[in-house]
């Protein structure tokens, strides 16, 4: 009898199984953190250290979905439940096996943070896609829920700060939150900017807060360009 995985099931963080000798030959070490909302970060050792893909993911019968939003490309991979509690991805004799990673000591320590930022931007987009104004707002991971709060105020600081308030204010059981506005980033080749969503994710306890970007089309408004990109740090919102 076969057994369907159920998506909550997917959810978290996953580690190739240090017992694969196979799945490492072909792939060496490598992490999934797939999100209750649908997004996935796909960590890996690059030579410039961590590198991480952004994904969306959805079950399909037996099958694994993944999509990569600024390329469209998709990938279908038989999914099943592995021994004690193990994660089986492709089917034999090409499957490769995870375990659940450590909470303290997990392979990609940014993966919950990326994943998150990756929800935030894909928020901003369908706002966009949607033809209505954009409006910056402050996503929340409450109690394991998502909260949006949006800020319409006469200036973009003036609606920052305002965020930044609501943001100290939280409670305990708020672990992130992403103030997501309108920005511009420019090309490392020839410094041409484009228009780009813009989301600060900040952690509970991090001193630090990454800055995400995703650029964005104006026909059809909303449709990503390219990947999702790390533009820097600033002090986080959440102590």
């Amino acid at each position: 009898m076969t057994t369907t995985v159920q998506p909550d099931y997917l959810h978290g963080r996953w580690v190739i199984s240090p017992d694969d000798s196979a799945g490492l030959t072909r792939f060496g070490e490598h992490a999934f953190h797939f999100s209750p909302w649908g997004d996935a970060i796909h960590s890996f050792m690059g030579p410039q250290g961590m590198q991480r893909i952004a994904l969306l993911w959805r079950l399909e019968g037996g099958e694994l979905v993944t999509t990569e939003p600024g390329t469209g490309r998709t990938e279908r991979s038989v999914v099943a439940p592995g021994a004690a509690g193990s994660l089986q991805i492709g089917a034999e004799p090409n499957a490769t096996f995870y375990v659940k990673d450590s909470d303290t000591q997990p392979f990609d320590v940014a993966s919950r943070s990326f994943a998150f930022g990756a929800a935030a931007l894909r928020h901003g987009l369908g706002q966009l896609a949607s033809g209505q104004a954009f409006e910056p707002f402050l996503l929340t991971l409450q109690a394991g829920q998502l909260d949006i709060a949006r800020f319409h105020f006469p200036t973009p600081e003036a609606a920052e700060e305002a965020a930044k308030q609501k943001a100290r204010e939280l409670p305990a059981n708020a672990v992130s939150c992403a103030w997501v506005y309108e920005g511009f980033i420019a090309s490392v080749e020839d410094q041409a900017r484009s228009a780009a969503l813009m989301a600060l994710v900040s952690e509970r306890g991090e001193e630090h807060a990454r800055v995400f970007a995703q650029r964005y089309r104006y026909r059809p408004l909303g449709e990503a360009v390219g990947p999702m990109a790390v533009t820097g740090q600033k002090l986080g919102w959440l102590k």
